[in-house]
């Protein structure tokens, strides 16, 4: 029921009332107390949806300025563009020996590598899109595993980074989201922007 609804209920029941016997003054005021309270919330609520609407349309435009930028974002995915790429990741700690894996968009291996002597922090690793058997892969996008080991032979923590174009940005359960390399990113991840 609305405000209105409300009312009318209110207006008929005074119009029906006994005249021997009228509805009592506290039960009146705490029906128009009532009506009161609803208006109220009614226009909390309306506002509450104005906010979240205003609250969207500000989170696209702000995102609509990263659509053609490139960003590096928590992933395993990069794209080989003319015969190169960057495989991009973050050690918690050295390592001395750091072992990739890159597979194609049918999950098969198609090249690995090994590094050794990483030091902490970000870490990039060139590709020149050769696969294993030395051809030349195709251009695309590529996801990728690795493992890291310290001195003893211990693990060290990774965390992966890919990178990509924003095609196009929207916002999911309150969230601002970009399109890169056609999977949805959330903004909250992303660790870099640069042009190129």
């Amino acid at each position: 029921l609305d405000k209105n609804d409300f009312l009318n209920l209110m207006v008929t029941q005074l119009k029906n009332q006994d005249p021997l016997n009228p509805m009592n003054n506290n039960e009146f005021i705490a029906q128009t107390t009532q009506m009161s309270s609803l208006e109220q919330l009614i226009n909390i609520a309306k506002l509450i949806e104005k906010q979240s609407t205003t609250s969207v349309e500000s989170q696209l435009l702000s995102g609509a300025s990263f659509i053609g930028k490139n960003v590096s974002y928590n992933g395993d995915s990069f794209a080989l563009k003319d015969g190169m790429a960057n495989i991009k990741f973050y050690l918690d700690n050295s390592a001395e020996k750091v072992s990739i894996n890159i597979y194609n968009s049918n999950g098969a291996v198609v090249a690995t590598g090994e590094f050794e002597n990483l030091d902490a922090g970000l870490n990039t690793i060139p590709w020149n899109g050769k696969g294993i058997d030395g051809s030349q892969l195709p251009d695309g996008y590529y996801t990728y595993t690795l493992k890291a080991k310290d001195k003893s032979g211990n693990e060290v923590s990774a965390i992966q980074v890919s990178s990509g174009k924003v095609m196009g940005v929207t916002v999911k359960d309150g969230k601002l989201m970009f399109n890169v390399n056609g999977s949805p990113v959330s903004a909250d991840t992303v660790k870099e922007v640069f042009e190129n």
